[in-house]
């Protein structure tokens, strides 16, 4: 698995962004500051997409397939409507024609070895389009048709066939500057944001400057997603987000950012839940310019890497963490019993009776005043949400001119929280009084007031040492609330009374501990409510939009998430009942009947012997070198074996037959020469269970084997349809090499090939043998049976459990992994293990015969006299040879009795790569287990949401204890050591 924007970094070095060509809901959240629609329209996406292609960066187009529900059709649809990313080669304009050149790179082999496209543009301006002909001017302008495999296409076209176009921003290595950087507990600051309680100041910063005028990109980094299907989702759990900033006049470039005028706002790049996010800023020579890389939420801790990049070189180092500013906190409320509440100087006979606060310095400093009221988080974004909302309304109203609506929308706005602003007095200490406009004179700084919702703050020039007086209020008088005040001062001796109405902390305001490592360890310790459960941080009803439904969520784990957001509304004690599973339906049990049919004409018309016009095209033995099946391009490649012939099983054994007989898999052999040991994991996990392997070819696997041909299914996912099982037709002639033997896997009894069927199908819907090379096992899995392959790490900490608990605690054998693997195993489920090294060496492993990164089918296992015994089977090498388990129950281990070796069948055949192993020693050597389901099989699961509280709150009962034992008589000898 993978996402295509970060596989154009790996491969050019770039910086990946997106940039998507439809509105949509959650637009917003992927690509802020653009409207799709309105910029086609004014012209704005024909010049940012140009201006990109003419700089030298990367573009390609795609279509993403959930966008055809809605009636829209792909510019360049395939036969599997995959969504493939295609190149932008040129835009140009021609005579008034905005035209955009692209190339389709994807093809598959044609009859004659060529290639063939695998979709191809054939509206206007396609090759042979009648407007070549018809719009001369144009058509010269444009040098006439291409003929080098790309074609051209109006760019009103462009954006009716493609939804999304993919960016990569090339920079040389020397215009570049890459820093490391991490958000911890103390700078987990969350995005810019004026609600209470706002920490986006906590964030790390960056000093950013050039030398001349120049076009920069900023990039920010987050480590790469764990892939992992046992996870809860292999999306970006959290949106990532980079703001340009200016520094302030005479701020210099030793301080942070803690004051932030409108406009000092220079830019921003999408918050994305993506691996990198980006945006482009024209800077200027001469002026300090400040990067903050953040998440959107507060409280997320992880590393992250900071990107600039420009033609004509920039420099990006971090600002300090600490000694810039010097943070004091102060605290209070607004009283009406304590005489605290007098509203802001329009009311002089009571505005000086709100808290104040004496500020004192040792020199000239610039202080920055933050006020807010005092919130609980959840609160504050609640306040936040509805201000905002209820702000927009009142503006839509008044652009319409409903003004009596306009006036009762700001009212209710207002009525949210109390206005509120500071003034700070030089006034050498002590209370301010009397009328304002006395005072007015003394008066250094003050904040706007603004509504509670959002945060409000100054920044003052206190101009010399001294003491002044802080005051903190609300608009009107009688207001009560409580609130707090963060001061960040350049003098370090800084010190902070309150004179009425306050208190003061040495630090800074304390607004607790909010921030908790995320990632694989999970959550940190301590953080958690005693009370109140955490909130989900993903979403499980956005998943499916998150992912746009690109493959990397199976449809078992789909189900998994959607049965939880169900049992999130679901009433509490009232049981919950899932279907699972996908039966077939009609219309692949009609395209299975009707291929029957076809197979079966085809078979009378040969002579009694299916042949497929398909795979290979050739008839007979399609003997030659040019080998389309086989080869992506025909011809041999180094390292595979070279095809000449294709034989049917009749043809070098007496006594074909597709299976040993109706009970017993056999081991595998791989194939040499090509990368496909994925497909053949799978497959040897998927045949230890001899059931869900007949499934494979529709329950009827010798039904049609003396006719030549089988019908059998695979599962690729498509969200807009039910029917996800592919139907593949193949006959049972097999590649072979010119000594008339299987050139790739095999059965190890020479008259069995269930195998060599089973891989063919894989090939046939790959395009060729070759094409089926790399992938996973977990994805083998899901094609043979549908289900998505589970893969649990028994190692790993576990994030969904506190980041303590894994499923092998180092040197424990748990009860929990045999009785989940025993469980599947009694439900038809395949069981699969590996031991997974991650590169790091496990001599002890390798010495007991376990071959590392190699993948095991677990046949069967069970409480055998005692005993916890698991019979596992890796497939056999190329020479048909394994290297087995040599420990305790192993083919020749002393611990065999009679007994065992009647009830479990033992057979002791060193080299058949089946071999028993104690649970134990399973627990010591594997470090992953795969399970997986057929998915054409129904079955139900129940499940209840509850909760302990009042009398069900109860610990584990301990055992009685035991009596005192007595002591032993004289007459009786004590019992004697066994």
């Amino acid at each position: 698995g993978g996402r295509v924007g970060a596989s154009l970094e790996d491969l050019t070095g770039g910086y990946s962004d997106k940039i998507y060509l439809r509105d949509g809901p959650f637009l917003g959240e992927k690509q802020q500051q653009v409207t799709p629609s309105a910029d086609v329209t004014s012209g704005v996406m024909w010049t940012r997409l140009s201006g990109l292609l003419s700089a030298g960066h990367l573009l390609g187009a795609t279509f993403k397939k959930k966008h055809a529900a809605d009636g829209e059709v792909a510019a360049l649809p395939d036969d599997q409507y995959r969504p493939l990313v295609h190149p932008v080669v040129e835009m140009r304009e021609a005579e008034g024609l905005q035209m955009v050149r692209m190339r389709v790179c994807y093809g598959k082999p044609g009859a004659d070895g060529r290639v063939v496209p695998l979709c191809q543009w054939s509206g206007a301006w396609s090759s042979g389009s009648s407007e070549w002909a018809a719009q001369q001017g144009p058509a010269a302008a444009l040098g006439g048709a291409p003929e080098d495999g790309t074609f051209w296409m109006t760019f009103g076209d462009f954006i009716a066939g493609f939804t999304k176009v993919y960016v990569c921003r090339m920079y040389e290595d020397t215009s570049r500057a890459t820093l490391a950087g991490e958000w911890t507990q103390a700078s987990a600051g969350g995005c810019i944001s004026r609600a209470p309680g706002t920490r986006w100041r906590c964030n790390p910063q960056y000093r950013l400057t050039v030398a001349s005028k120049t076009s920069a990109l900023l990039a920010l980094a987050q480590p790469d997603a764990e892939l992992d299907g046992n996870l809860d989702s292999d999306s970006y759990p959290h949106a990532i987000g980079l703001y340009l900033l200016k520094a302030s006049s005479g701020e210099g470039a030793a301080r942070r950012k803690r004051y932030l005028r409108e406009e000092e706002l220079l830019g921003c790049s999408r918050f994305g839940k993506s691996r990198q996010v980006c945006f482009e800023a024209e800077l200027e020579p001469g002026v300090e310019y400040i990067a903050v890389p953040c998440t959107y939420e507060p409280a997320v801790q992880m590393p992250f890497h900071l990107s600039a990049a420009s033609p004509a070189g920039c420099i990006l180092e971090p600002l300090p963490a600490s000694g810039d500013w010097h943070e004091r906190g102060l605290s209070g409320a607004w009283s009406v019993q304590a005489g605290t509440a007098g509203g802001c100087p329009n009311n002089p006979e009571t505005w000086a009776q709100n808290p104040q606060f004496e500020v004192r310095v040792s020199a000239p400093t610039t202080l920055v005043a933050v006020l807010s009221l005092k919130v609980a988080p959840a609160e504050a974004v609640r306040l936040q949400e509805a201000h905002v909302q209820l702000a927009a309304e009142a503006q839509k109203a008044a652009a319409e001119q409903r003004d009596a609506d306009a006036k009762a929308l700001q009212e209710q706005t207002s009525s949210l929280a109390p206005a509120i602003g500071l003034l700070v007095f030089g006034s050498g200490g002590g209370l301010v009084s009397g009328p304002y406009e006395e005072l007015g004179p003394k008066q250094v700084g003050a904040s706007q007031f603004e509504i509670g919702t959002q945060e409000v703050s100054a920044e003052v020039a206190l101009p010399a040492a001294g003491a002044y007086t802080l005051l903190a209020s609300t608009f009107a008088p009688g207001q009560e609330a409580a609130f707090v005040v963060a001061l960040y001062s350049t003098d370090a001796s800084i010190t902070v009374k309150q004179l009425n109405g306050g208190s003061v902390s040495t630090g800074g305001v304390d607004l607790g501990d909010r921030a908790r490592p995320q990632g694989i360890a999970g959550p940190g310790a301590g953080t958690r409510s005693a009370i109140e459960p955490p909130a989900a941080k993903h979403d499980i009803s956005k998943t499916r939009e998150e992912l746009g439904d690109d493959g990397k969520l199976g449809h078992a784990q789909r189900m998994e998430l959607e049965e939880a957001q169900r049992l999130d509304k679901w009433k509490e004690n009232v049981p919950m009942m899932t279907i699972e599973g996908q039966p077939l339906s009609d219309n692949v049990k009609k395209k299975h009947k009707e291929l029957v049919a076809f197979a079966e004409a085809n078979a009378a018309a040969n002579g009694g012997l299916f042949v497929d016009p398909d795979f290979p095209k050739a008839p007979g033995s399609a003997a030659g070198e040019d080998q389309p099946a086989v080869y992506n391009q025909g011809k041999p490649v180094a390292g595979m074996p070279v095809v000449t012939q294709w034989r049917r099983p009749r043809e070098w054994t007496d006594t074909p037959k597709l299976f040993k007989n109706d009970w017993e898999v056999e081991n595998v052999i791989q194939g040499p020469g090509i990368d496909n040991r994925w497909l053949l994991s799978a497959i040897n996990i998927v045949s230890g269970n001899r059931e869900q392997l007949d499934r494979f070819f529709f329950g009827e696997s010798e039904l049609h084997a003396d006719k030549g041909f089988f019908v059998c299914k695979i599962y690729r996912d498509d969200p807009l349809s039910d029917d996800d099982w592919q139907v593949i037709l193949v006959d049972d002639r097999i590649p072979c090499t010119a000594d008339g033997k299987p050139a790739f896997a095999r059965n190890v009894d020479p008259s069995v090939y269930w195998v060599m069927i089973m891989e063919k199908v894989l090939a046939k819907y790959s395009g060729s043998y070759e094409a089926m090379q790399g992938g996973t096992v977990t994805q083998g899995l899901e094609d043979l049976t549908g289900g998505i392959g589970y893969k649990f790490d028994l190692t790993r900490d576990e994030a969904d459990r506190g980041g303590v608990k894994q499923w092998i605690p180092k040197g424990e054998v748990p009860e929990r992994l045999w009785d989940e693997v025993m469980e599947k195993m009694k439900t038809e489920h395949v069981v699969g293990c590996t031991c997974s090294t991650k590169g790091e060496p496990r001599p002890q492993t390798e010495k007991k015969g376990i071959l590392v990164n190699r993948t095991y089918c677990m046949v069967t296992g069970g409480d055998f006299e005692d005993n916890k015994l698991m019979r596992l089977r890796i497939p056999l090498d190329e020479s048909g040879e394994a290297t087995e388990w040599n420990g305790k129950w192993s083919d020749d281990s002393a611990a065999w009795n009679s007994r065992l070796r009647q009830m479990l069948h033992f057979s002791k055949s060193s080299s058949d790569g089946t071999f028993w192993i104690e649970y134990a020693d399973f627990c010591k050597h594997f470090t992953k287990v795969y399970m997986c389901r057929m998915l054409d099989d129904l079955w139900t699961r129940f499940a209840v949401k509850s909760r302990w509280m009042d009398e069900t709150v109860r610990a584990i009962p301990r055992p009685p204890m035991a009596p005192p034992s007595a002591p032993y008589s004289a007459a009786a000898a004590p019992p004697q050591a066994s």
